[in-house]
């Protein structure tokens, strides 16, 4: 119904309502302060709101596809979105404008397809179906005349540091202050679904359609 519902979880009775979207919400993120929250949704934008439901929502305007993720910087200055048109863009909460975008929104290019095939060959000859599930493969980024283009599923930003997962089966790691990729995880055999760094961000998990999660560590 286009409606967001905030609830109160002792009592399970509706607080208050926010409308303004014009298609399914998808995804929202609350401010770590508490006081506001972000929305995105199939209408394209993302919506600011406060948690008190005073004045109307900060509305971001500017992915061309459906909205997927939102998350907060960890120190609440900005935050991030995902879309189906590939892009992962950093906005500016106080004026409503984009400030920076990771990757090109035609996709990474990066060398994966030939990497991720060895390593599955290399998993079922062992038969070690317990390494295979809880193992996890890391795959260097390079430029190539591969071009990578996927859908943006899923976010999660710690320090200078932000997961990407996306419909093309992997996790992109990305350096916050220079809007490139770093890393690429490429176990899932399937669109991923969810990513999360645990808290002390020095590594993360990760979940596909695969039915499959992985915990991974960084270098």
């Amino acid at each position: 119904d286009h409606v967001i519902r905030l609830m109160d979880p002792g009592t399970g009775e509706e607080l208050r309502k926010f409308s303004g979207h014009s298609g399914w919400i998808t995804c929202l993120d609350f401010h770590p302060g508490g006081a506001a929250f972000v929305s995105g949704g199939w209408d394209r934008t993302l919506r600011l709101w406060q948690i008190s439901g005073e004045g109307d929502p900060v509305v971001f305007r500017g992915h061309a596809g459906y909205v997927t993720c939102v998350a907060w910087a960890p120190d609440g200055k900005d935050f991030i979105s995902g879309s189906w048109d590939g892009s992962i863009r950093r906005w500016d909460p106080a004026t409503g404008k984009e400030t920076r975008r990771y990757g090109d929104p035609r996709g990474l290019v990066t060398k994966v397809s030939l990497e991720r095939r060895r390593v599955t060959e290399k998993d079922e000859s062992t038969g070690d179906e317990e390494a295979r599930r809880l193992g996890f493969k890391q795959v260097p980024v390079e430029h190539t005349k591969f071009v990578y283009k996927a859908m943006v599923t899923s976010l999660s930003w710690k320090g200078d540091r932000i997961l990407s997962g996306d419909n093309g089966n992997l996790v992109l790691l990305w350096d916050a202050r220079k809007e490139e990729a770093i890393d690429c995880f490429a176990a899932h055999r399937d669109a991923v679904t969810a990513v999360a760094f645990d808290a002390s961000g020095k590594g993360f998990v990760s979940a596909g359609e695969d039915g499959l999660g992985y915990l991974h560590a960084l270098r």
